[in-house]
């Protein structure tokens, strides 16, 4: 999958630059993806903000400061108590007068004032005309750029690229109250005045005019990790420590200092949410399709249908603007039983989806074969290795669950190969599913599935593995015929010493072969000592009791926002899982397709509705239970 950026038609908006009241906006979901899940199309997302924003203004945007050629105006800020510290972006106001019209630029320059030398810039910025939003702020994000201990941060007025208008203005805090102390450079093309090594071309601005006075910057900075907090008015403060405040704020070559800078911590709260859009196959373009509060990450879309091609986007938004979009094009599988999935309908030994992706529900029937990911699950239409290289995930047998993937081979053995440990969702818990077969039964039919042999002995008890070693050697027997069976070193069964005489044996069917097609080399895999029952033993039960369809009470109950809902299937059926408000309409489905036995949880999030009460339905086959529900903000 490829992810795309866009820009919202609604935003006036170049390279990422955008108009916004609170500079937030700039910032947008760093990464989107989408995956498929029990309930539909599950779109999740990555936003973070820098640890702290510097301000330089802390009143009403109201004076402008006009500047002529190769001048420029900034800050100066000293980070030499935060080593490895980054920007991330800085925020300034600028104004378009009544002779400035259409798009005009700036430059940034980044100065190391300990070396006296410029380190990075970035030319040319774009903003546009003043007048469609007036007094707004041009967010600069800038990747992470490695400061030095004393930066200097200006912003030089260009007019167009081929200089034609007028030279654009910077917004000026005219408060006489100055947060933050700005600087004007006299000069760009000789910022330290080397004519005279005695002087420097960087001025302090105290005074509050309408030609010298503060730019109006917020300056985003990632401290390595460290977490700042306000201190008042005296600057940013490690968490445990004492006070650290920058009392000096290095001048270059001047000799005075000057008083720290306000600093304040980045917060999600600044903006309002994220928007999620949408385009369906027949649609021309992306349109808002839901929105959520900011300190949700995931949605999930359940109207999606199988085999359709889908775009889906994130923004950032507040009561101003939006941040550029972050996209990513998603193909919904279709979700299949295990014996769907696995279909071979030429009757090749090779499955007709092979290297397609499809997404099945079904209950884990084996421990970890591996380090990483490598589980049997089977959902009574058939069963199915669950393979990746790639991560760890820890299941239990019995755990029900949700996956998807890629449907591959491997030396015969069909397998679902999963790329990250997100296409996994838990659904609750689930009897295990087992089926009475013989020596005889056992075929692809049965591969992947777990099954019980009776009368069973072990041809050779001196083929057992020892421990720490895997081993296909051992045979047992039913008198009339045999098959190996696979010891895993990764069980308790490496080393150990197994039934002397008869017994029933519960294992899974495996497959290793290098024939072509694929239609033998067929194995046993127990998964534990605990599968090998001796005779005497055959009377006891070794299964669950039968579930029942049941709604269990969700919890919590009153909520805010979201309730957890837990029921029942005692048998394969057609679920409808509905939320209605207090006067009968719907306002929510759950849940509306076929699932198998077992015991299952969803939630259910009332971030969009009104408080009140409400009313869960269970609708499975011929059972309906409802019960209440209240949602108190």
């Amino acid at each position: 999958m490829r992810v795309r950026f866009f820009i919202p038609l609604l935003i006036l908006a170049f390279s990422g630059l955008l108009l916004a009241k609170t500079s937030v906006i700039s910032h947008a979901p760093q990464t989107v993806s989408v995956l498929p899940s029990n309930d539909g199309a599950k779109i999740s997302w990555t936003f973070h903000l820098p640890d702290t924003v510097f301000s330089y203004n802390d009143s009403y945007p109201s004076g402008v400061w006009a500047p002529h050629l190769k001048q420029a105006l900034g800050v100066i800020l000293d980070l030499s108590a935060y080593p490895g510290a980054t920007l991330e972006q800085i925020d300034f106001a600028h104004w378009g007068r009544e002779k400035i019209h259409g798009p005009y630029y700036y430059n940034i320059l980044f100065f190391d004032m300990d070396s006296s030398t410029l380190f990075y810039r970035i030319d040319s910025v774009e903003a546009h005309d003043a007048y469609d939003i007036p007094r707004y702020e041009v967010g600069v994000p800038l990747g992470s750029v490695p400061v030095r201990d004393h930066v200097g941060i200006f912003v030089e007025g260009l007019s167009t690229f081929d200089g034609t208008n007028a030279f654009p203005a910077l917004m000026s805090d005219t408060s006489t109250y100055v947060p933050g102390v700005s600087y004007y450079l006299f000069d760009v093309d000789d910022p330290w005045y080397e004519k005279d090594p005695k002087y420097t071309n960087f001025y302090e601005l105290r005074e509050v005019t309408q030609n010298a006075t503060n730019l109006i910057m917020d300056v985003w900075v990632n401290f390595n990790g460290s977490k700042i907090l306000v201190n008042g008015n005296h600057g940013p403060v490690h968490l445990g420590e004492n006070p650290v405040k920058p009392d000096n704020i290095y001048l270059g070559r001047a000799p005075e200092s000057v008083s720290a800078q306000v600093s304040k911590p980045a917060s999600p709260d600044i903006i309002d949410g994220f928007y999620i859009y949408r385009q369906a196959p027949g649609e021309d373009s992306l349109t808002i399709f839901n929105q959520t509060d900011p300190q949700f990450r995931e949605f999930t879309d359940n109207s999606v249908e199988a085999e359709n091609d889908y775009l889906y986007a994130v923004a950032a938004f507040n009561n101003i603007s939006v941040s550029r979009l972050v996209s990513f094009d998603y193909h919904q599988p279709p979700v299949l039983n295990i014996a769907e999935a696995k279909a071979d309908a030429n009757d090749d030994f090779i499955p007709d989806r092979l290297g397609r992706e499809v997404a099945i529900r079904g209950t884990v029937i084996s421990p970890n074969f591996s380090s990483n990911c490598q589980y049997f699950i089977s959902d009574g239409s058939g069963g199915i290795q669950v393979f990746s290289s790639d991560f760890n995930i820890q299941l239990s047998v019995g755990d029900s669950v949700f996956v998807s993937g890629q449907l591959t081979q491997f030396k015969g053995l069909s397998e679902l190969a999963v790329d990250t440990v997100a296409r996994f969702q838990n659904l609750g818990t689930h009897s295990v599913d087992t089926l009475q077969a013989t020596l005889t039964d056992i075929g692809e039919s049965l591969e992947g599935r777990l099954i019980v042999v009776d009368n069973l002995t072990i041809v050779n008890p001196n083929d057992w593995p020892a421990e720490g070693q895997n081993g296909t050697k051992v045979t047992v027997s039913d008198g009339q015929n045999s098959i190996k069976l696979y010891i895993d070193k990764d069980t308790d069964l490496d080393g150990w010493t197994p039934p002397a005489g008869k017994f029933r044996l519960v294992a899974i069917v495996d497959q290793y072969t290098s024939s072509s097609p694929a239609n033998d080399g067929y194995e046993l895999r127990p998964r534990s000592q605990s599968d090998f029952i001796p005779a005497t033993g055959l009377g006891q039960s070794t299964f669950s009791a039968p579930l029942r369809f049941d709604l269990k009470p969700c919890y919590p109950n009153p909520f805010n926002p979201q309730t957890t809902i837990e029921y029942q299937i005692a048998k394969t059926s057609r679920v409808l899982l509905r939320v209605f408000d207090a006067r009968g309409r719907m306002v929510r489905e759950l849940k509306n397709g076929v699932q198998n036995a077992g015991t299952y949880k969803t939630r259910f999030n009332g971030t969009n509705l009104s408080s009140g009460v409400y009313l869960v339905r269970l609708k499975a086959g011929d059972f309906m239970q409802t019960q209440k529900i209240i949602l108190l903000k």
